[in-house]
């Protein structure tokens, strides 16, 4: 019999039978793991996506589905229920990490991004944040976009573009004559902010949509892009407004 147990947090639920379903959780130990759960009055609540749990995992053999315990840590969904587009965020948070990571694979400093992404849920600046998280995956993907400077120039500031072939950031005196042909770069993504200029919500959804496309090219991208064009429609509305 093979255990572990860990940090983790809930992804999702799919039924199996009246009383059990197969729970999707982002380990900070072991990644993306997948179990079979017994449901219960008690354990419903518990296993709501977003919620921080621990888990305990066991089975026969590594390959098998195996069994989870969870323990509750922490929860924003019921916060979230009052913010329809606060759930929006976490839905394509959670969609983009199902498509993008393999099982059974660590990926510690995506734990921490998903910790600093649950925990920006509940203040200003989440979609911000949201942003940052895409990069994040991006990076953890193997395909870093690099925004500190100018890969022309090597000038660190005035970066208003990214190449769409490289990933890189150009200046304005670089860029300018060639705007038609690359991406704009909002400037919270280079500062790390949790404040964006007018507009720059927009930019930033264009600017790593396109290459999450580019780079999960040939994955179930389906689940994702839908949940991501209703983002982006109210995100629309909101710098409408």
């Amino acid at each position: 019999m093979i255990q572990w147990a860990s940090e983790g947090i809930i992804l999702g639920l799919r039924p199996l039978g009246e009383n059990k379903a197969i729970l999707s959780a982002f380990t900070a130990l072991h990644g993306l793991a997948k179990g079979v759960v017994r449901l219960s009055k008690t354990s419903r609540p518990i296993l709501q996506p977003g919620s921080r749990v621990m888990v305990s995992w066991k089975g026969r053999t590594e390959s098998q589905l195996g069994f989870f315990d969870v323990e509750p840590i922490r929860s924003v969904v019921g916060f979230l229920m009052a913010h329809p587009r606060r759930l929006m965020v976490l839905n394509c948070a959670i969609q983009l990490t199902l498509l993008a990571f393999p099982e059974r694979h660590p990926y510690p400093s995506f734990y921490g991004a998903w910790e600093s992404f649950l925990d920006a849920l509940k203040h200003e600046g989440f979609l911000e944040r949201y942003f940052h998280f895409e990069v994040c995956v991006l990076r953890e993907m193997g395909f870093a976009l690099k925004l500190d400077r100018c890969c022309v120039s090597g000038r660190l500031d005035e970066l208003v573009y990214v190449s769409p072939k490289t990933g890189r950031a150009v200046s304005r005196e670089v860029g300018d004559p060639y705007g038609e042909k690359l991406l704009a770069l909002p400037g919270f993504l280079v500062s790390g902010d949790s404040c964006a200029q007018e507009k720059d919500l927009s930019r930033a959804s264009a600017l790593t949509f396109y290459f999450l496309q580019k780079h999960l090219e040939g994955f179930q991208f389906k689940g994702f892009e839908e949940a991501r064009l209703r983002l982006d429609a109210s995100i629309r509305r909101l710098e409408n407004t």
